[in-house]
């Protein structure tokens, strides 16, 4: 099973709308409820379409071309996809855009980072990675936001995809995987669901938790590990238990 794999099986939740977002927008976040739901290629499409159509709205461009990025990523990573490293490129193109238009936009600094990182891996020779410095990305969304539980997802995504060796590093994947818990246990308390977040961190946290529980820490795992264990069922996971509350950890 491959990287891809394992991501595509995370990435899934729950969605809303509001008349106030306007239809082309509301459409679209129901689009992705239902990509979501169903983790499907044709679905992802879909809403990613209906994502990049709402870009045209000023009013929405931000989260618009943002979501565009997560759908596009999406597909990168989903099994059998075809040509994942452009549907990767097109998430950076995304979340490069909603950066441009709002530079502490910290969920898109901190996804585009993941985006290079993992795109430079399906193909460095294709990957517009650029100039860019994913790591100072991460660090910078953190900053931005610290509480926002989506960037401490991704940033603990980030920690394990990249050490030279899991086993280095179990007590930090531990705790940043713990501050994720606490941070959506807070957002499911105090707001209303978001479109992606506390299915896609249950799914993460245990398929990670499950590995460096049963390695002992010498092991030396390898951090492809996380390419080509646990990314490739994410979505998988995430496509067959989504909703919108976070479970006990």
């Amino acid at each position: 099973m491959n990287g891809r794999s394992i991501l595509f099986a995370i990435w899934c939740g729950f969605t809303f709308a509001t008349p106030a977002l306007g239809q082309d927008m509301a459409n679209a976040l129901d689009l992705l409820a239902s990509a979501r739901e169903r983790g499907a290629v044709t679905a992802w499409r879909s809403a990613h379409a209906a994502f990049e159509s709402a870009t045209n709205q000023p009013a929405h461009q931000v989260e618009a071309h943002y979501y565009a990025g997560f759908c596009s990523f999406a597909l990168a990573v989903t099994p059998g996809v075809e040509d994942p490293i452009r549907w990767m490129n097109e998430a950076v193109s995304h979340l490069f855009r909603a950066q441009d238009i709002d530079a502490r936009h910290a969920e898109a600094s901190a996804l585009l980072a993941l985006a290079l990182a993992l795109g430079n891996r399906l193909d460095p020779k294709r990957c517009t990675a650029g100039f860019f410095n994913p790591g100072a990305l991460v660090n910078r969304a953190r900053h931005e936001e610290p509480d926002n539980p989506r960037v401490a997802l991704i940033a603990a995504m980030w920690l394990t995809l990249n050490q030279s060796t899991v086993s280095d590093s179990h007590e930090k994947i531990r705790g940043r995987l713990s501050r994720a818990d606490r941070l959506f246990a807070n957002e499911a308390e105090r707001d209303a669901p978001k479109p992606w977040g506390s299915v896609e961190h249950r799914a993460w946290r245990t398929l990670v938790l499950r590995t460096l529980d049963d390695e002992p820490r010498t092991a030396g795992i390898p951090a492809s590990w996380a390419d080509q264990t646990v990314l490739p069922r994410l979505f998988r996971t995430t496509a067959n238990a989504t909703d919108s509350k976070p479970g006990p950890p």
